[in-house]
């Protein structure tokens, strides 16, 4: 049989021989049974998760976002990929992207400042707003020996 480039090849055309394309099945469920296990999710658990994934978002989605995961390595990854599943699915129907339900780091630093009432940067305390009494404590570097100020 001729592949098409002029040349003969003895492998029947459709029979899945090594074609150089990857199987975006086998690919998602690879990738993501591999993060989801490191978690503790039992095998079965995590194929009905994976699964779910697939048929409600697809697999080409599904794929991205377990490998953004696999890089972030969220601390509850099933949350954090079904999340992301969502903005994918809003981003491509031109939705604008809602943002997550918990907090980034940046929250939470904006929240502590916001409490403590400092500026961002280190800046001077608001009248009359949160403890600074931080810098009356003794200094932990003194104590230890290791310093000398």
């Amino acid at each position: 049989m001729e592949d098409g480039g002029g040349k003969r090849s003895s492998e029947p055309i459709g029979s899945g021989a090594a074609t150089g394309a990857v199987d975006l099945t086998k690919a998602v469920f690879d990738s993501g049974l591999k993060l989801l296990m490191t978690t503790g999710l039992p095998e079965p658990r995590a194929r009905s998760m994976i699964g779910k994934w697939r048929s409600q978002y697809g697999d080409g989605a599904t794929l991205a976002v377990i490998s953004r995961a696999e890089i972030v390595r969220p601390e509850v990854p099933i949350e954090w990929i079904t999340e992301g599943l969502k903005a994918e699915r809003n981003r491509s129907n031109g939705q604008p992207i809602q943002p997550l339900t918990r907090g980034t780091t940046l929250d939470a630093i904006r929240g502590a400042i916001d409490a403590t009432g400092g500026a961002e940067g280190g800046g001077s305390p608001a009248e009359g707003a949160g403890d600074w009494g931080a810098w009356d404590m003794p200094d932990p570097m003194l104590a230890l020996g290791h310093v000398e100020r």
